[in-house]
Protein backbone atom coordinates (compact mmCIF):
# COMPACT_ATOMS: atom_id res chain seq x y z
CA UNK A 1 0.00 0.00 0.00
CA UNK A 2 2.58 2.50 1.08
CA UNK A 3 4.67 1.49 -2.63
CA UNK A 4 1.40 2.28 -4.44
CA UNK A 5 0.53 5.13 -3.18
CA UNK A 6 4.48 6.79 -3.44
CA UNK A 7 4.00 5.76 -6.96
CA UNK A 8 0.97 7.42 -7.18
CA UNK A 9 2.14 10.39 -6.21
CA UNK A 10 4.73 11.18 -8.51
CA UNK A 11 2.53 12.42 -11.48
CA UNK A 12 0.80 14.32 -8.72
CA UNK A 13 4.38 16.06 -8.11
CA UNK A 14 5.40 16.30 -11.76
CA UNK A 15 1.95 18.20 -12.54
CA UNK A 16 2.70 20.87 -9.41
CA UNK A 17 5.90 21.28 -10.68
CA UNK A 18 4.95 22.14 -14.14
CA UNK A 19 2.36 24.36 -12.89
CA UNK A 20 4.71 26.16 -10.81
CA UNK A 21 6.97 26.93 -13.66
CA UNK A 22 4.16 28.15 -15.71
CA UNK A 23 3.19 30.31 -13.17
CA UNK A 24 6.85 31.53 -12.81
CA UNK A 25 6.78 32.31 -16.35
CA UNK A 26 3.52 34.10 -15.99
CA UNK A 27 4.62 36.11 -13.08
CA UNK A 28 7.53 37.47 -15.47
CA UNK A 29 5.11 37.95 -18.15
CA UNK A 30 3.08 40.26 -15.61
CA UNK A 31 5.71 42.06 -14.94
CA UNK A 32 7.36 42.71 -18.12
CA UNK A 33 4.07 44.12 -20.03
CA UNK A 34 2.06 45.09 -17.19
CA UNK A 35 4.64 47.01 -14.56
CA UNK A 36 7.10 47.82 -17.54
CA UNK A 37 9.87 46.03 -15.36
CA UNK A 38 13.12 45.34 -18.35
CA UNK A 39 13.10 41.76 -18.72
CA UNK A 40 16.63 40.66 -17.86
CA UNK A 41 15.66 42.21 -14.41
CA UNK A 42 12.28 40.42 -14.61
CA UNK A 43 13.60 37.19 -14.59
CA UNK A 44 16.78 37.85 -12.32
CA UNK A 45 14.33 38.95 -9.44
CA UNK A 46 11.66 36.13 -9.97
CA UNK A 47 14.39 33.70 -10.18
CA UNK A 48 16.13 35.13 -7.17
CA UNK A 49 12.85 34.79 -5.00
CA UNK A 50 11.85 31.57 -6.62
CA UNK A 51 15.88 30.25 -5.05
CA UNK A 52 15.14 32.37 -1.83
CA UNK A 53 12.03 30.35 -1.82
CA UNK A 54 13.32 26.69 -2.52
CA UNK A 55 16.39 27.67 0.41
CA UNK A 56 14.06 27.99 3.33
CA UNK A 57 11.88 24.79 1.95
CA UNK A 58 14.38 22.29 1.50
CA UNK A 59 17.14 24.32 4.55
CA UNK A 60 20.15 24.40 2.04
CA UNK A 61 20.30 20.52 2.02
CA UNK A 62 19.77 18.64 -1.28
CA UNK A 63 16.65 16.25 -1.33
CA UNK A 64 16.43 12.42 -2.19
CA UNK A 65 13.24 12.33 -4.83
CA UNK A 66 13.20 9.28 -6.81
CA UNK A 67 10.46 9.45 -8.94
CA UNK A 68 9.89 6.02 -11.29
CA UNK A 69 7.98 7.98 -13.66
CA UNK A 70 11.01 10.59 -14.14
CA UNK A 71 13.72 7.65 -13.83
CA UNK A 72 12.22 5.76 -16.20
CA UNK A 73 11.64 8.77 -18.79
CA UNK A 74 15.31 9.16 -17.88
CA UNK A 75 16.45 5.96 -18.16
CA UNK A 76 14.70 3.39 -20.06
CA UNK A 77 14.19 2.66 -24.16
CA UNK A 78 12.07 2.25 -26.73
CA UNK A 79 13.48 0.27 -29.76
CA UNK A 80 16.85 0.75 -28.47
CA UNK A 81 16.57 4.56 -28.28
CA UNK A 82 16.27 6.45 -25.34
CA UNK A 83 12.43 7.99 -24.00
CA UNK A 84 14.39 10.99 -23.29
CA UNK A 85 15.76 11.58 -26.69
CA UNK A 86 12.31 10.79 -27.76
CA UNK A 87 10.75 13.76 -25.55
CA UNK A 88 13.48 16.09 -26.84
CA UNK A 89 12.66 15.25 -30.36
CA UNK A 90 8.79 15.67 -29.89
CA UNK A 91 9.08 18.63 -27.93
CA UNK A 92 11.34 19.95 -31.12
CA UNK A 93 8.84 19.40 -33.67
CA UNK A 94 6.12 20.81 -31.65
CA UNK A 95 8.40 24.14 -31.17
CA UNK A 96 9.33 23.97 -34.70
CA UNK A 97 5.43 24.31 -35.67
CA UNK A 98 4.82 27.23 -33.43
CA UNK A 99 7.15 28.93 -33.49
CA UNK A 100 7.31 28.84 -37.56
CA UNK A 101 3.74 27.85 -38.69
CA UNK A 102 1.26 29.30 -36.57
CA UNK A 103 0.15 32.63 -35.80
CA UNK A 104 1.45 32.79 -32.32
CA UNK A 105 4.89 32.08 -33.59
CA UNK A 106 4.85 35.01 -36.45
CA UNK A 107 3.58 37.26 -33.12
CA UNK A 108 6.48 36.34 -31.09
CA UNK A 109 9.17 37.17 -34.02
CA UNK A 110 7.61 40.25 -34.85
CA UNK A 111 7.68 41.30 -31.20
CA UNK A 112 11.50 40.54 -31.23
CA UNK A 113 11.71 42.95 -33.88
CA UNK A 114 10.42 45.71 -32.61
CA UNK A 115 7.33 46.52 -29.88
CA UNK A 116 6.20 49.52 -31.62
CA UNK A 117 5.82 47.99 -35.05
CA UNK A 118 4.40 45.22 -33.53
CA UNK A 119 2.11 47.19 -32.06
CA UNK A 120 1.31 48.81 -35.24
CA UNK A 121 1.19 45.89 -37.05
CA UNK A 122 -1.71 45.28 -34.98
CA UNK A 123 -0.18 42.14 -33.03
CA UNK A 124 -1.60 41.03 -29.19
CA UNK A 125 1.30 42.74 -27.32
CA UNK A 126 0.45 40.83 -24.23
CA UNK A 127 -0.89 38.04 -24.79
CA UNK A 128 2.44 37.07 -26.89
CA UNK A 129 4.24 37.91 -24.43
CA UNK A 130 2.26 35.47 -21.87
CA UNK A 131 2.70 32.91 -24.11
CA UNK A 132 6.42 33.17 -24.67
CA UNK A 133 7.15 33.83 -21.29
CA UNK A 134 4.76 30.86 -20.09
CA UNK A 135 6.52 28.64 -22.85
CA UNK A 136 9.46 28.90 -21.89
CA UNK A 137 9.12 28.95 -18.09
CA UNK A 138 7.29 25.46 -19.32
CA UNK A 139 10.17 23.83 -20.72
CA UNK A 140 12.46 24.70 -18.03
CA UNK A 141 10.18 22.85 -15.87
CA UNK A 142 10.29 20.07 -18.31
CA UNK A 143 14.28 20.15 -18.67
CA UNK A 144 14.39 20.28 -14.84
CA UNK A 145 12.44 17.23 -14.28
CA UNK A 146 14.05 15.18 -16.86
CA UNK A 147 17.34 16.08 -15.03
CA UNK A 148 15.82 15.36 -11.65
CA UNK A 149 15.42 11.44 -13.37
CA UNK A 150 18.59 10.95 -14.75
CA UNK A 151 20.10 12.14 -10.78
CA UNK A 152 17.62 11.30 -8.08
CA UNK A 153 18.21 14.27 -6.03
CA UNK A 154 16.79 17.74 -6.26
CA UNK A 155 19.43 20.84 -5.22
CA UNK A 156 19.07 24.36 -5.90
CA UNK A 157 22.36 24.44 -7.81
CA UNK A 158 21.83 21.25 -9.88
CA UNK A 159 21.08 23.19 -12.99
CA UNK A 160 23.89 25.79 -13.12
CA UNK A 161 26.29 24.13 -15.44
CA UNK A 162 23.35 23.87 -17.85
CA UNK A 163 22.64 27.99 -18.08
CA UNK A 164 25.54 28.90 -19.84
CA UNK A 165 25.48 25.69 -22.22
CA UNK A 166 21.47 26.78 -23.05
CA UNK A 167 22.26 30.10 -24.24
CA UNK A 168 25.52 28.76 -25.83
CA UNK A 169 23.22 26.88 -28.07
CA UNK A 170 21.16 29.34 -28.85
CA UNK A 171 23.32 31.99 -30.02
CA UNK A 172 25.40 29.30 -31.71
CA UNK A 173 22.65 27.97 -33.54
CA UNK A 174 21.91 31.96 -34.96
CA UNK A 175 19.04 33.21 -32.87
CA UNK A 176 20.15 36.95 -32.00
CA UNK A 177 19.31 37.66 -28.56
CA UNK A 178 18.79 41.50 -29.96
CA UNK A 179 15.44 39.82 -30.85
CA UNK A 180 13.61 39.02 -33.97
CA UNK A 181 15.24 36.10 -35.49
CA UNK A 182 16.34 32.58 -35.16
CA UNK A 183 15.20 28.86 -36.16
CA UNK A 184 14.21 26.17 -33.73
CA UNK A 185 16.64 23.83 -35.93
CA UNK A 186 19.38 26.08 -35.74
CA UNK A 187 19.09 25.78 -31.50
CA UNK A 188 19.42 22.49 -32.11
CA UNK A 189 21.87 22.07 -34.35
CA UNK A 190 23.52 24.61 -31.86
CA UNK A 191 23.43 22.11 -28.93
CA UNK A 192 24.57 19.30 -31.27
CA UNK A 193 27.93 21.35 -32.00
CA UNK A 194 28.44 22.45 -28.41
CA UNK A 195 28.19 19.06 -27.02
CA UNK A 196 30.47 17.60 -29.34
CA UNK A 197 32.90 21.11 -28.04
CA UNK A 198 32.32 20.27 -24.57
CA UNK A 199 32.88 16.52 -25.20
CA UNK A 200 36.38 17.25 -27.04
CA UNK A 201 37.38 19.69 -24.23
CA UNK A 202 36.78 17.21 -21.84
CA UNK A 203 39.24 14.70 -23.90
CA UNK A 204 41.76 17.07 -23.61
CA UNK A 205 41.48 16.95 -20.12
CA UNK A 206 40.93 20.90 -20.11
CA UNK A 207 39.56 21.77 -16.70
CA UNK A 208 36.12 22.85 -16.17
CA UNK A 209 37.04 26.75 -15.55
CA UNK A 210 38.80 26.70 -19.24
CA UNK A 211 35.71 25.56 -20.38
CA UNK A 212 33.13 27.94 -19.01
CA UNK A 213 35.74 30.86 -20.49
CA UNK A 214 35.70 29.18 -23.74
CA UNK A 215 31.92 29.10 -23.60
CA UNK A 216 32.02 32.33 -22.79
CA UNK A 217 34.19 34.15 -24.78
CA UNK A 218 32.06 31.98 -27.73
CA UNK A 219 28.92 33.65 -26.75
CA UNK A 220 31.03 37.48 -26.95
CA UNK A 221 32.02 36.67 -30.39
CA UNK A 222 28.68 35.47 -32.14
CA UNK A 223 27.00 38.42 -30.34
CA UNK A 224 30.02 40.94 -31.49
CA UNK A 225 29.30 39.14 -35.10
CA UNK A 226 25.15 39.02 -35.13
CA UNK A 227 25.59 42.85 -33.14
CA UNK A 228 27.86 44.18 -36.50
CA UNK A 229 25.69 41.82 -39.06
CA UNK A 230 22.23 43.66 -37.88
CA UNK A 231 24.30 47.31 -37.81
CA UNK A 232 25.16 46.66 -41.35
Amino acid sequence: MRAGRRRSGGPAGVAVALVASLLVGLANAAGVTWLRVPPMVMTLATGTIVAGALLVYTNGSPKSAKVPMLASLANDRVAGVPLAFVLWLGITAVAAWLLHASRAGRWVFALGNGERASRASGVPLARTAFIAYGACALLAGVSGLVLLGFTSTSSLTMGNPYQLLSIASVVLGGTSILGGRGHVLGTVAGALLLTLLTALLAAWNVSEGVRQIVLGLLIIALLLAYARERRS
